[in-house]
């Protein structure tokens, strides 16, 4: 199967953050950007290619924070675009830092919640 072009791969991407954005919001929670992707996204150019330890810490960051407004809990949330729908420990780096993170994926057919605590206990979700 041939590699999806770079900017396919961040369209994509994009398009999935933006509708667990807007599925949270309109579930009562408050949604902030988190990832530097979005903060600073001229940092994020200035490291592509680069592997180290810095530059790897600062791509893994949560897409978000959000808080659930009736109670007033935060949680990191990562959105993963995968068209196979398949998540694994395995994709996130090394010493992943956001021990109490959500990740939603989105692929073509569904949307999944998976944390970080079942993935370390080896599950994974396959559409």
């Amino acid at each position: 199967m041939p590699q999806t072009p770079f900017s396919h791969r961040i369209i994509k991407g994009r398009v999935a953050e933006t509708i667990v954005q807007e599925l949270f919001q309109n579930n009562g929670y408050n949604v902030f950007s988190y990832g530097m992707e979005r903060t600073v996204p001229a940092l994020l150019r200035g490291i592509r290619g680069h592997d180290d330890e810095v530059s790897a810490a600062i791509r893994s960051m949560p897409d978000f924070v959000m808080q659930n407004t009736s109670t007033g809990d935060l949680y990191y949330v990562e959105v993963k675009f995968r068209s196979n729908g398949r998540f694994e420990l395995k994709d996130l780096m090394a010493n992943y830092p956001y021990r109490n993170a959500h990740f939603i994926i989105v692929s073509t057919n569904n949307i999944l919640h998976i944390t970080y605590d079942d993935l370390k206990k080896g599950l994974l979700y396959c559409t």
